[in-house]
C-alpha cells in the first residue's frame, strides 16, 4: 500500500452516534454580508478512478473577498458517495482534518453514502481562495486517503458532496470550483459537478 506524506497533521476522526441538524438562524451582522465560502477540490497526486489516492476539500473565502475569522464555531456538512451501483460495499478511506474535528456517521448501504460532519473553531482564518494555488496550507481543509476500491462486483469510486454549514454563518452563500464549472454553484457542491481542479473529473 502506498504511503503519502500529508502537508498537515491530522486529527483522527471520532464515531459520530448522531446526526446534525443543517440549518440555524445566522446573526444579524453576518446575515448583512455580501461575502460567501467556497469548496475547492483538489487531487494531491495524480490517481486513476477508484484506485489509491489522495484528495482534498478546501474551504475558502469566495475569490475575490477578504479574508475571514470565525466569530465562532462552525460546522461543514458533507458526503462520500460510492458510484458503483452493482455493489453495496463501502470502500475503504479516512477523511481527516487538522482544522477541527471530522465526525463520520455509519455507511448507509442502500444510498452508498457515508455521511460527515466538519467542525472548525471560532477564531480559524478563511483566507480567501485562490484557484490559481489550491495546495495553500492556509485553506482550513479535509484530507482523504483513499484505499484501492476493488470489489468481486467492480471497482467502487467515490464522489464528494458539501451538503450545507451551519452554526452563526449559516447564512452566507456556499459555492464551489472546479476545473469543470469556474464560477459559483449552489450547495450541494458536488465533486463530480464541479470537477477536481487539479486533476480532472472530481471522481476518486
Amino acid at each position: 500500500m502506498a504511503t503519502y506524506s500529508s502537508r498537515r497533521r491530522f486529527i483522527t476522526a471520532t464515531a459520530w452516534t448522531a446526526p446534525a441538524l443543517e440549518v440555524v438562524t445566522a446573526t444579524p451582522a453576518l446575515a448583512m454580508s455580501t461575502r460567501g465560502f467556497s469548496v475547492l477540490f483538489n487531487q494531491a497526486l495524480a490517481g486513476s478512478d477508484g484506485f489509491v489516492q489522495q484528495s482534498y476539500l478546501n474551504l475558502g473565502m469566495q475569490p475575490g473577498t477578504s479574508a475571514f475569522t470565525l466569530p465562532a464555531s462552525m460546522t461543514v456538512y458533507f458526503q462520500v458517495v460510492g458510484l458503483n451501483t452493482r455493489t453495496v460495499d463501502e470502500r475503504s478511506f479516512t477523511a481527516s482534518s487538522s482544522d477541527g474535528t471530522v465526525t463520520k456517521l455509519a455507511y448507509d448501504p442502500t444510498t452508498r453514502t457515508t455521511r460527515f460532519s466538519w467542525v472548525i473553531p471560532a477564531g480559524t482564518r478563511i483566507p480567501s481562495l485562490s484557484t490559481s494555488n489550491p495546495g495553500d496550507t492556509a485553506y482550513p481543509d479535509v484530507a482523504f486517503y483513499w484505499r484501492d476500491g476493488l470489489t468481486s462486483n467492480g471497482r467502487i469510486t467515490n464522489k464528494v458532496v458539501v451538503t450545507g454549514i451551519s452554526g452563526p454563518t449559516s447564512s452566507l452563500p456556499l459555492t464551489g470550483y472546479g476545473n469543470r464549472q469556474a464560477g459559483p454553484a449552489s450547495a450541494p457542491i458536488d465533486s463530480a459537478v464541479v470537477g477536481d481542479l487539479s486533476t480532472g473529473n472530481g471522481i476518486y
